[in-house]
């Protein structure tokens, strides 16, 4: 391993990290390398904590989700203070023993807030604290569950700086009528106007930049080959029920278009 390190502010760092898969671990590795500070990500947890006792790191970021399981195992090993938790913005809880958390998706943003951090603890990031990664996006949620409907405009609150919620297809058109979006989550199953019917009359709007936003539907059903299905149908991608953050987080990078994301 090389034994260079990365420079913020004219200060040096190095940084350990282990996370939960190897999507989040690259997106970690590619923020740190393009902020020009040395990472190491380690493959597993007996690598951690293998790098962890070297002393050779400056911050040591580990997934909650491998954490929390093993939290005793990591305080007889490591030092308190030593180690920064990322997780979900509700999925942290009390641990004296941490040096901080950090909340996803992990911007240059806030990766520097935490590294230039003039005090040894971090306090938590809440979610208004925090910097949107689409602070100019609309995107709207259809679904005629009030709890889902709900659940996925609490997700997406954390992420884009507009949100539009409705109750049924009926209402999407309405909405579409006077308002601008830049993409939709719709809910396959609903009364009268279902998901396919509510995507077609969208799709015969005659504005240009109405009648082409993404469509993801959002189904409870998925099955082999729904992909496939979906697409057919007209939809631009699916999300099964429940959803989960990673994958919304990553349907929202693929389809918005660049100028509604924050640039570090």
């Amino acid at each position: 391993m090389e034994e260079t390190v990365g420079t913020v502010d004219g200060s040096l760092y190095r940084v350990l990290v282990l996370e939960a898969n190897s999507q989040r671990k690259d997106l970690f590795v590619k923020l740190l390398q393009k902020m020009s500070v040395f990472v190491y990500a380690a493959s597993d947890e007996e690598e951690f904590m293998r790098e962890a006792v070297t002393k050779r790191y400056t911050h040591m970021f580990l997934a909650n989700e491998i954490y929390e399981p093993s939290a005793e195992l990591f305080q007889s090993v490591l030092d308190a203070k030593e180690l920064l938790v990322v997780g979900e913005n509700n999925s942290f809880f009390h641990d004296e023993f941490l040096r901080g958390r950090m909340i996803r998706p992990v911007t240059c943003l806030s990766m520097k807030k935490i590294l230039t951090a003039a005090s040894q603890t971090v306090t938590m990031m809440d979610a208004s604290e925090k910097e949107l990664p689409f602070p100019k996006a609309s995107v709207m949620v259809v679904d005629d569950n009030h709890i889902n409907l709900n659940i996925m405009a609490h997700i997406l609150r954390n992420y884009c700086g507009s949100i539009l919620t409705a109750a049924n297809g009926k209402e999407c058109l309405r909405i579409l009528g006077k308002e601008s979006v830049d993409l939709i989550f719709m809910d396959y199953m609903m009364p009268e106007l279902d998901g396919c019917d509510t995507l077609h009359e969208i799709r015969r709007l005659k504005d240009p930049d109405k009648n082409s936003i993404p469509v993801i539907v959002l189904t409870a059903n998925a099955v082999s080959g729904a992909r496939e299905m979906f697409t057919e149908e007209g939809f631009s991608d699916y999300l099964s029920k429940p959803v989960e953050i990673q994958k919304v987080f990553n349907v929202l990078q693929q389809y918005l278009s660049k100028d509604v994301f924050v640039v570090n």
